[in-house]
């Protein structure tokens, strides 16, 4: 006998492209729990319509005044809560959460907001309406992140940490091979450190037999000058979900030195396949990959953000810039040194990759975590 849902939750992820962490929640609801999902999602439509791009152009207007809140129509006798992520917070007069991954993105991450008497007045009363019930929380760098803009109690006991999980997959045995493969995988090839990662593999190859592939929109420039390194794959961007798992199954050490991160959602995913992590210790990345346990990070030369998790760069553009003109001699041999050490230790990649796995299997990055927390969300939201 099927049970029948509890409490129905409409799901706000947005009607395109859909982020496929929020997917997988459809598809492995907590306990009790159905969620609806706007009839669209998913659907890449190739040719928007005027009225679209009225729509978004309004809306980018609208924002760069107000912050980022919208009515949902819902049928509140179908729908007991509503689920909103992206940051987007709901005017509507019916329970909701809504999931922020950092404060940033309540500002756009425009440092002129935070100093906008207005803005952030409007702001803090959207968060204490009484129909907020949770501000989800991908980390606890994201709960920090919202104490130097927010003194309000009443906003920040709302505030709940619940990690991104990922469905553990099946895993095929693994072909012995005395190679070591290195892999990368984002569509943002500079902001995640792409030039960085193929000049570390450059040095690592006079000593080791290994191979790197690196998947992402790989600019012209860097197909070019790379194309023909030995031992480097450059791919385009191009795979689906299973193709990928077929790349990650291949891997031995997932190496992304990433300059730009929020909650590296990738982490977990190649995790999920027993990759130690080769990356950076920004922001949330110290959350997910555990130095020494789960992987190895090393340090930026400049940061995104603040001791305290606060912006200190509104502009992708800038901050980058900064960052390619720092000196990064020492960052650059801290990633080549942790590298190294898995390479040269089969036992501790082993058990790296043992470890990996077991924090997506029944840790902190497991499905069955994710929903107990968000089932308890969702009935204390509902209660009167």
């Amino acid at each position: 006998m099927v049970r029948k849902p509890k409490i129905t939750v409409f799901f706000r992820i947005g009607k395109e492209n859909a982020h496929p962490g929020f997917i997988e929640m459809k598809k492995h609801p907590p306990e009790g729990i159905k969620y609806i999902l706007p009839e669209t999602t998913g659907k890449n439509k190739k040719k928007k319509s005027i009225k679209s791009f009225m729509r978004g152009f309004l809306w980018n207007k609208y924002k760069r005044i107000f912050p980022s809140a919208i009515p949902i129509k819902i049928d509140k006798k179908s729908i007991d809560i509503i689920h909103s992520t992206g940051h987007v917070m709901i005017l509507n007069r019916s329970p909701w959460v809504v999931e922020v991954s950092e404060f940033g993105q309540l500002i756009s991450f425009n440092l002129e907001k935070k100093n906008s008497p207005f803005y952030m007045f409007m702001l803090k009363q959207i968060l204490l309406s009484k129909h907020c019930k949770k501000i989800i929380s991908w980390s606890e760098a994201s709960r920090e992140s919202f104490k130097p803009y927010i003194k309000e109690s009443n906003i920040l006991n709302k505030i709940e940490v619940v990690y991104p999980s990922f469905p553990l997959p099946k895993l095929k045995k693994r072909k012995k091979s005395d190679k070591i493969n290195l892999l990368f995988v984002s569509r943002r090839f500079y902001e995640k450190g792409g030039v960085e990662a193929i000049g570390v593999f450059k040095k690592l190859r006079k000593k080791y037999n290994i191979s790197f592939t690196i998947i992402s929109k790989i600019p012209r420039e860097i197909r070019e000058k790379y194309g023909e390194e030995k031992g480097l794959n450059l791919l385009e961007a191009n795979f689906n979900k299973k193709e990928l798992g077929e790349f990650y199954q291949n891997a031995n050490i997932f190496f992304y030195p990433t300059l730009i991160e929020i909650f590296g959602i990738v982490f977990i995913e190649t995790m999920a396949y027993g990759l130690p992590v080769v990356s950076t210790s920004i922001f949330a990345s110290p959350e997910i990959v555990e130095d020494g346990k789960t992987g190895f990070l090393s340090s930026l030369p400049i940061s995104w953000h603040g001791s305290h998790k606060e912006l200190i760069w509104d502009d992708h553009a800038d901050y980058l810039k900064a960052i390619t003109k720092h000196p990064k001699k020492k960052f650059m041999n801290s990633l080549y040194s942790n590298l190294s050490r898995l390479i040269e230790n089969p036992a501790l990649l082993k058990k790296m990759s043992k470890t990996a796995r077991e924090e997506v299997r029944n840790g902190k990055f497991s499905v069955s975590l994710r929903n107990k927390k968000l089932n308890k969300i969702y009935s204390d939201a509902l209660k009167k």
